[in-house]
């Protein structure tokens, strides 16, 4: 599970690796995905990204593969009691995993206003995706 403490080494990479224009992960890079999307657009709610200035630039858009809710009281906080987050987001979904669960993956898709939902026939690891990919470029 990503925890808040590791987010100052995120923060040093974001503004000269990702540009502010996307942040993406798979499983717990997905939840560190969701949860730093989370910062950029509310940076109030740390006092790490509140502090830094200028602020980040919301992402302009957020994927995550086979991600779930953290479940860390911190991060929740993050998503309960917010309104969706603006940020456009794309949640890879395997009707085949078993490892994240739809009971997990689905409540993450919620805390973002408008969620893309795209799902493929495989699981967490599949060489079902790569197509799938192909597909949607």
């Amino acid at each position: 599970m990503p925890s808040l403490d590791s987010l100052k080494v995120k923060i040093i990479l974001l503004p000269t690796r990702f540009c502010n224009i996307e942040y993406r992960g798979h499983c717990t890079g997905a939840a560190m995905a969701a949860i730093l999307t989370a910062l950029v657009e509310r940076p109030h709610l740390h006092p790490v990204f509140a502090a830094i200035d200028p602020p980040i630039r919301p992402f302009q858009f957020s994927i995550m593969v086979a991600g779930f809710l953290p479940l860390d009281p911190r991060c929740l906080a993050l998503f309960e009691g917010q309104q969706p987050l603006n940020t456009p987001s794309l949640h890879v979904l395997g009707r085949g995993d078993t490892i994240v669960e739809d009971s997990r993956s689905l409540p993450l898709t919620k805390m973002f206003a408008d969620a893309r939902i795209e799902w493929h026939d495989g699981g967490k690891r599949n060489n079902l995706i790569s197509p799938f990919y192909a597909e949607l470029i």
